[in-house]
């Protein structure tokens, strides 16, 4: 992939999102109707902005490699030889270290704390909050109507934290004793991203299906009610599934991870001169 697409591919993104917002907003009227929708932009962008920095963070290979390289390459011509530093008599001589030859920047460590004890707090309130929500928003009507576009923004979000949350405990694997508990977490923890992938395509299925149902009807603009019977229960079943597998799955992440973070680190019985 030509390193210079992958800038134009984030522009090209971020107009799709522009264009997304433009097509579910029916009317603007007054202040307030205004002041709303700059809010919903606001937010939308800023959830891309997100997905997309977090791509980065995450080390995205094909990502990561073509922006890089359009970095590294921008402002040099093919073939050029880059001419050696002249030394200043008043000042050491200091040496540059060739742009691609530097490591990848990622989050493993945030103010000297491994990544990941952070980033699981964000793993553990996304994933079983937006399962609550898309079971809700398929069952219930007025709660698709209240929510809108923040369903899918919502789980677009909790998607993103779980390879970013996956890549920081890989890091923290290799810098710490290996033992079965450790395995056993690390394990768990990769079979996460499918439930979540698995709730970003739903909530994205059931927010369009009502957004085009609602559409449909031009006597009733913003009515969640014209979904077929037969589609909202098959939605709802599936949210139902896939929420409490992906609650589930969460559960169990955190037990191996306490157990394996805590198996030796405590006493049974209390200091005495601790009471």
């Amino acid at each position: 992939m030509d390193p210079f697409l992958a800038p134009l591919a984030i522009r090209a993104g971020a107009a799709g999102v522009l264009a997304l917002w433009r097509s579910d907003t029916t009317s603007v009227v007054g202040p307030t109707g205004w002041l709303t929708d700059a809010g919903r932009i606001t937010g939308l962008l800023a959830d891309y902005a997100c997905a997309v920095l977090l791509a980065l963070l995450v080390r995205v290979p094909l990502l990561n490699h073509t922006v890089g390289m359009a970095v590294a390459t921008s402002g040099t011509t093919e073939g050029a030889v880059e001419a050696p530093p002249v030394p200043c008599p008043l000042s050491p001589v200091r040496r540059r270290t060739p742009t691609l030859k530097e490591p990848p920047v990622g989050l493993d460590l945030i103010n000297g704390i491994p990544a990941h004890v952070l980033f699981v707090h964000v793993v553990v309130v996304l994933v079983p909050l937006t399962a609550l929500a898309l079971i809700l928003c398929a069952a219930l009507p007025s709660a698709m109507r209240r929510f809108g576009l923040a369903l899918p923004a919502l789980a677009l979000m909790s998607l993103i934290s779980v390879p970013l949350t996956t890549n920081a405990g890989e890091w923290l694997e290799r810098h710490v004793a290996g033992n079965a508990l450790v395995r056993k977490h690390t394990e768990l923890g990769d079979e996460l991203l499918p439930w979540a992938i698995a709730l970003f395509l739903l909530a994205t299925a059931v927010w369009w299906s009502y957004r085009r149902a609602a559409h449909h009807t031009p006597d009733a603009v913003g009515s969640t009610n014209t979904v077929a019977i037969p589609l909202r229960i098959t939605a709802a079943v599936l949210s139902l599934l896939v929420g409490v597998g992906a609650g589930v799955q969460v559960y169990r992440i955190g037990d191996s991870g306490a157990k394996a973070a805590w198996h030796d680190g405590y006493s049974a019985t209390a200091h005495p001169n601790r009471d």
